[in-house]
Order: structure tokens, then C-alpha cells, then sequence
């Protein structure tokens, strides 16, 4: 009586057995030969070559576009006054302070960041006094494009506008006044003849 097992080293599955392919129509995703590659013809490389061209002019062109330039360097002009000497007006130890800091922050950025001995930031300092005029000594010579200008002084205003107080200051005195008018024509002479170089 047999026990429905296989003979021993025998399976249940019959063994593929190679023989003539199936005949009769084959579906049509299945392909019947396989295409031959296409061997590259002159038109074809050409066509290649002029597209890799084009695409590395116009790589070209983005970098040199794109180039990293230095900056062009920014003049900061820092005008105080502190009034240490003058007991008609209050002291002005803030105004003091942000100037020393602010000398100290352009010093350190043109250490860290300028190149060769061409600072980022040009910085002129000086004091605001009856003598002379110190926003327009700050803007002497200027060929940068960018000015900052920093004042550190008391102001106020009368009936002719704005005003900051100079350092050796009298208050009965109009000379010791330096109108906002005045600063905003330096600065408007200073970038014209800086626009027009």
C-alpha cells in the first residue's frame, strides 16, 4: 500500500523540462527579439557636442556672473562731543561711549575682514567744536559710495530747526550751534562729488 509520498530524492513538482517554445501568438508587451543597440552616427554626435557646449558657455558665463567681488569700503564718520570741560552742559558720557565702541567694532572688522591693507570701513573721527567744521573734515577725501555718519552730541530746536551742541559750547553764543541743515548739506555735497568720480 503506498503511504501518497514521493519515491525518496523525487519532488512533487515535475522538472522543467527544455523543449520547443510555446507556439502561437504571444502577448504584446512581451517583445519577440530584442532590438539591436543603435550605433552613434556623426549627426547624433554633433548634436551632443554642441549641447554640452552650450551648457558649459553657459556655465561660464553664471560664474563670471556670479564672481565674488570685495566690497567697495564704507567711510564712518564718528563726530562727539562729551562736554568733560564745559559746566554749562550736562555730560555726555553715552554719546562718548557708542563713539569708543563703535571705533572699537570698525577696527576689529577691518582686522577680521579687510584684505591687504584696504580696510572695509573707512573711519574718520573727530570732534565737534565751534572751530572749524568736523563733519566736513570727516568727509574730506571721500571715495566711498556708503557714508555712516555718527553723532555723538546734545541737540535741540528753536524756531530755526534742529540743532547739536559743539563741545566748547556757549549757549548765548549762535556760533555754537551746528544745524541739522549743515549736516545734511555736507552730506549732500560729499555724495555728489563721490557719484560723480
Amino acid at each position: 500500500m503506498s503511504s501518497g509520498l514521493p519515491p525518496h530524492g523525487r519532488s512533487w513538482k515535475p522538472a522543467d523540462r527544455p523543449g520547443p517554445p510555446p507556439s502561437g501568438p504571444r502577448p504584446g508587451w512581451h517583445p519577440t527579439e530584442r532590438p539591436a543597440p543603435r550605433a552613434w552616427n556623426a549627426r547624433r554626435l554633433l548634436i551632443a557636442l554642441a549641447a554640452v557646449a552650450t551648457v558649459a558657455t553657459a556655465a561660464v558665463f553664471a560664474a563670471v556672473l556670479l564672481w565674488p567681488r570685495p566690497p567697495r569700503p564704507v567711510r564712518l564718520v564718528l563726530i562727539g562731543a562729551g562736554y568733560e570741560t564745559n559746566l554749562a552742559v550736562p555730560h555726555n558720557v553715552p554719546g562718548r561711549q557708542g563713539l569708543r565702541d563703535l571705533g572699537h567694532w570698525a577696527e576689529d572688522h577691518n582686522t577680521r575682514w579687510g584684505r591687504r591693507g584696504r580696510p572695509l570701513l573707512e573711519v574718520r573721527a573727530g570732534e565737534l567744536g565751534r572751530e572749524g567744521d568736523a563733519v566736513a573734515r570727516g568727509l574730506q577725501d571721500c571715495h566711498a559710495s556708503v557714508v555712516v555718519l555718527f553723532l555723538g552730541a546734545h541737540g535741540g530746536a528753536d524756531a530755526d530747526g534742529a540743532f547739536f551742541l559743539a563741545h566748547d559750547a556757549d549757549l548765548a553764543d549762535d556760533t555754537s550751534l551746528y544745524r541739522l541743515d549743515r549736516v545734511l548739506d555736507q552730506l549732500r555735497n560729499g555724495s555728489a562729488s563721490a557719484s560723480s568720480r
